[in-house]
Parts: C-alpha cells; structure tokens; sequence
C-alpha cells in the first residue's frame, strides 16, 4: 500500500478564522476548506508503506525549538496563468532550517524531491480560468494581510488523498518542537 505524504505545520485555529474570512471575492475559486490550511515543509509524493515507516522514524529525529511566525501577504502561483492563491510568510529562517530537515530523508529513502524553490505559504484557493486582472484586483484588495505572531510547537507527517470536491488530509504523526 502507498500514501501520498507531506511534512507540514498545522496552522492555529484563530488563523484559520483569519484567512477563511479572506475566502471571498473571486469567482470560480475553489477554496480550501479551512480544516484544509497548512504550511507545508516538504512533499514526498505517493510513499511504499515500508518506507512511511522509515520516514517517519527520520522525522522523528528533528530536533529544533518551537516556531514563532507571522503570515502576511496573498499572492499566486502561475504568472499570467494563476493557478494557486496563497497567504505568505513573513521571513523566518526557523521555517526554512526545519523545511531543509525535512527534506534530507527524501536522497536516502529515494522519494519524490521538489524541485522549485521552496516558498512557505498556506493555499487559500485553486484558480482555474480566472483573468490574471481579476487575480490581481482580489491580491490588492488584500495586499496589506497580516496576523498577529503566532507559535507552532510541532510539525506533522499528513496523507492526501482525492475527496469529492478537494483532497482529504489526514495527520498520520506528530514531531514536537520542543525548547
């Protein structure tokens, strides 16, 4: 059996609240159920179930404080094509040293290894057919986003798999990060 996996930082529920409230405005956006929101860390794409175990013993051996980060900003993924609608991180070199952890099991274990530029944010919407203009008018309306800080004190290993209407995750461990 194989599971589609990711690391991710699960995102507070009073954040949640913040960015579901920016969930308007766009039509044909498909948005993310807020139950949905995360910051991924690093995707490893669909794992054999002997090798799961072996990336979650890996995971299990991070070893870093807790993170305190703020999300500020929208934007997209696509250029004059959009395609995802996102909520930013500010700069935080804490997310990107545990996004780099994460990724170190992926040469061992052979998985899946993202080749982009790793940009934390959370998704807020899939865009499909919608005017770069009227992407741009919804990031304007919304280019002063920002929340209070906030601290995240673990990380977690999630499945995907397809739902209905949008994937369905599922937490399948949890890593603290403790001081």
């Amino acid at each position: 059996m194989s599971y589609r996996l990711f690391a991710a930082l699960p995102i507070p529920d009073h954040i949640s609240e913040m960015l579901k409230s920016m969930q308007n405005g766009l039509d044909g956006a498909k948005w993310r159920h807020k139950e949905n929101f995360h910051l991924t860390l690093n995707f490893y794409g669909n794992v054999e179930d002997h090798t799961a175990h072996d990336l979650d013993a890996a995971l299990a051996t991070i070893n870093l404080p807790p993170i305190t980060l703020r999300l500020k900003d929208v934007g997209q993924f696509g250029g004059f094509d959009p395609h995802t609608l996102w909520a930013g991180v500010e700069a935080n070199e804490h997310i990107l040293k545990l996004a780099s952890k994460c990724k170190r099991p992926t040469r061992e274990l052979k998985l899946h290894t993202d080749k982009h530029t790793y940009i934390p944010h959370v998704t807020l919407a899939y865009l499909k057919n919608i005017p770069p203009h009227i992407v741009s008018e919804y990031l304007q309306r919304h280019a002063m986003f920002e929340t209070p800080e906030f601290t995240i004190d673990r990380f977690a290993l999630y499945s995907s798999r397809p739902g209905k209407h949008q994937s369905l995750y599922e937490e399948e461990a949890s890593y603290p990060l403790l001081e």
